[in-house]
């Protein structure tokens, strides 16, 4: 587990953290997953993962599933900060990956150092030191065999509860998409809609805004037509402005003028005085 602080996230920052900070200290990872940010969209990003030689996986948007583990272990190193009082977190976030380190995992059955050097770290806590001294060949040896013996752990489901799914989506031909993001008032729920390009269990690959974007199948609704509509359908294809609401024709009424008093009244002073249609 590594966290760093970054001033910003370009991707000159991005990428210079993942070289010096990770590929030169545990050398270079075979898959990197991160979500559809412009850094890691952005040329340089690709061109150092042809340069160093790992692949670059992408989530879909608005799915923290896709990436569970590191969506809650970052949890759980926000509610860590926040505990701080008073103090740059920047400067204790050493001490905290530290504890976060040395966490037991249930699934496991061993901390996150025991799973990277093959035996617990020691903490300031500590009371019993370990006599069993091994030599460095042997020590080696044993992390080998050890790390060797090592199988993939089963995933864990935490919600039973599947998401609904509209049994429609295995034949249609457009979709209308989900806004997960913070809707203003009468926005509509759905936008859309777009044409299926590619379809799986999971993901859809949808054609917007002039190129494929791969949207997770629980964010999507069929779209059903007539052929006399088809050609609306066709024409909403890379419009995507579900924030714009709806404008009403303007509407000028017209009043009719009233009608004058057809008499009027002297004052002593000679005012002429014109008394209202209703009182005549």
């Amino acid at each position: 587990m590594e966290a760093f602080p970054m001033p910003d996230i370009r991707a000159e920052t991005v990428a210079d953290n993942i070289l010096k900070g990770w590929i030169s200290r545990f050398g270079t990872p075979l898959v990197i997953t991160t979500d559809q940010g412009t850094q890691f969209e952005a040329q340089l990003f690709q061109e150092l993962s042809k340069l160093i030689g790992f692949k670059c996986n992408k989530t879909t948007t608005y799915h923290p599933q896709a990436n569970g583990c590191i969506e809650r272990w970052r949890r759980t190193l926000k509610a860590s900060i926040t505990c701080l009082e008073n103090e740059s977190w920047t400067k204790s976030l050493p001490i905290i990956l530290l504890g976060l380190r040395t966490i037991w995992r249930a699934d496991f059955e061993a901390t996150p150092a025991e799973l990277l050097y093959g035996e617990s770290i020691r903490l300031p806590c500590d009371f019993f030191e370990d006599t069993l001294f091994l030599p460095q060949s042997e020590f080696v040896q044993t992390l080998k065999a050890t790390i060797k013996d090592f199988k993939p752990v089963p995933f864990s489901y935490h919600s039973k509860q599947k998401p609904f799914i509209f049994k429609d989506l295995k034949d249609c031909s457009h979709v209308f998409v989900r806004t997960d993001s913070v809707r203003r008032s009468l926005q509509p729920p759905y936008h859309g809609t777009y044409k299926v390009i590619n379809r799986s269990d999971k993901v859809f690959t949808l054609f917007i805004k002039g190129k494929n974007v791969n949207i997770s199948i629980d964010r999507l609704k069929p779209c059903f037509s007539d052929n006399s509509s088809e050609s609306d359908i066709e024409s909403s294809i890379g419009e995507d402005i579900p924030n714009e609401p709806a404008k009403m024709p303007e509407k000028r009424i017209r009043f009719a003028p009233l009608p004058l008093p057809a008499s009027t009244r002297a004052t002593r002073g000679g005012r002429q005085v014109r008394l209202p249609v209703c009182y005549q």
